[in-house]
């Protein structure tokens, strides 16, 4: 879409048999058009409409040299000690090739200035905006491309989303598993494990009571085998040389 402006005066006469006019009370330009396609380009034809009411003097216009450009106005309606006209400009607006079609046309920023001979000059505003042909498809894709976008990020949010819920139901469905399995008792690994421990508590006693009889049997030996000392008594006793006697210790 692309906009052009431009400014349009227009300069109004009273005919010398009117009064004069000395203030603007009210001023209002309408665009008024229809749009035809010419060789496929849009070319517009209208009106600007003016309508304007005006304080007047006593006197009457006295007569002036009229330009090529002013616009005579021959009758006003007379509203007490003002007077109201209207008029109808005439334009057309052709349009360069890359145009497609015309939009809109507005005015604004209307208003007039009334100089002391009577003249009035009325100033507006244009604006007219229209569709390029090129522009056109390029927004086209561009609105295009941001639909596939906005749809994209729309189903990736979606699975976004179930993969996140199925996450979340897995993790319940794991906790759910752990609190159903059983629990072994204490007790009874305790009773499983009493046997092994009675087995072991009767091997360490029989081994200590072998060791005690292993120890006993070393002392009673101790006492039959006969030390140095009684082993020397015998053999003096046995060839005769002994003249001592033999205490038992």
């Amino acid at each position: 879409m692309r906009e052009v402006q431009w400014q349009v005066q227009e300069q109004f006469v009273f005919q010398p048999t009117l009064q004069k006019p000395i203030s603007m009370k009210q001023l209002q330009v309408t665009p008024q058009f229809s749009e035809e396609m010419i060789e496929g380009h849009p070319k517009i034809s209208g009106i600007y409409h003016v309508s304007m009411t005006c304080a007047l003097s006593d006197e009457q216009m006295n007569a002036i040299e009229l330009e090529d450009e002013q616009i005579v106005i021959d009758t006003i309606d007379l509203q007490g000690r003002d007077g109201y006209f209207e008029y109808a400009v005439p334009f057309h607006i052709e349009f360069p090739p890359e145009a497609a079609k015309a939009a809109t046309v507005q005015v604004s920023d209307a208003h007039a200035v009334i100089e002391e001979n009577g003249c009035i000059t009325v100033i507006w505003d244009v604006q007219c905006m229209y569709e390029v042909e090129g522009i056109q498809r390029e927004q086209q894709q561009v609105e295009k491309k941001q639909q596939e976008t906005k749809k994209a990020t729309v189903a990736n949010n979606h699975v976004i989303q179930k993969a996140a819920q199925q996450e979340k139901q897995e993790v319940k469905n794991e906790q759910k598993s752990v609190k159903k399995q059983p629990v072994e008792p204490q007790v009874a690994k305790e009773e499983n494990e009493q046997p092994e421990q009675r087995h072991q508590s009767s091997n360490d006693q029989e081994d200590a009571h072998e060791e005690k009889a292993v120890a006993q049997d070393e002392e009673d030996l101790s006492k039959v085998i006969p030390d140095d000392h009684v082993l020397s008594f015998f053999q003096q006793l046995a060839d005769g040389t002994s003249k001592k006697s033999f205490i038992a210790r």
